[in-house]
């Protein structure tokens, strides 16, 4: 029986048993592995730069097998906004949640946030790079503000090489 290959992306100094774990040190653009059965980047896909998404979105997409699953988990603009309207002043819960901690950012560049998600555009983006995804409950960090995304690789794509449009 054929082992599983799973890739755990952004994975920091959280190494995960079972798992391929890369890090800011690897070229997630430029992937060394092929027939990958799943993808799991919690925690990163707001550090990438938004203009530069669909690259990364390609790549991974081109390492699955075609009945591979990418999994994302983000701070979701959407709840965050809306904790904001509702009064939140739990920072952790709103601000951080969108440009992530200024405590993080001596000496650590990237944990910067490039970017915030709202549900209806991680959709679009995903499916403009050959994804099926839905937006579910995060099972990491904070559920009241990030969402989880599930995708399969869309079996039926034609390739679009132009950059999307940030309205």
């Amino acid at each position: 029986m054929e082992r599983s290959l799973r890739l755990h992306l952004g994975a920091g100094h959280y190494w995960w048993p079972g798992f391929v774990n890369l890090d800011a040190e690897a070229d997630l653009k430029a992937l060394p592995y092929e027939n990958v059965d799943e993808i799991h980047a919690i925690h990163l896909f707001e550090h990438l730069p938004r203009l530069e998404v669909s690259e990364y979105l390609r790549e991974w997409r081109r390492v699955l097998k075609d009945d591979g699953k990418l999994i994302l988990e983000l701070p979701s603009l959407d709840k965050i906004a809306q904790l904001i309207v509702n009064g939140e002043r739990n920072q952790r819960l709103t601000l951080l949640g969108i440009f992530g901690d200024p405590r993080d950012w001596d000496g650590r560049p990237l944990m910067r946030h490039e970017w915030a998600w709202t549900d209806v555009e991680i959709l679009d983006v995903l499916a403009q790079n050959g994804f099926e995804a839905k937006v579910v409950e995060p099972v990491f960090h904070i559920p009241q503000r990030d969402m989880r995304v599930e995708a399969t690789k869309a079996m039926f794509h034609v390739e679009h090489h132009k950059i999307e449009e940030i309205v």
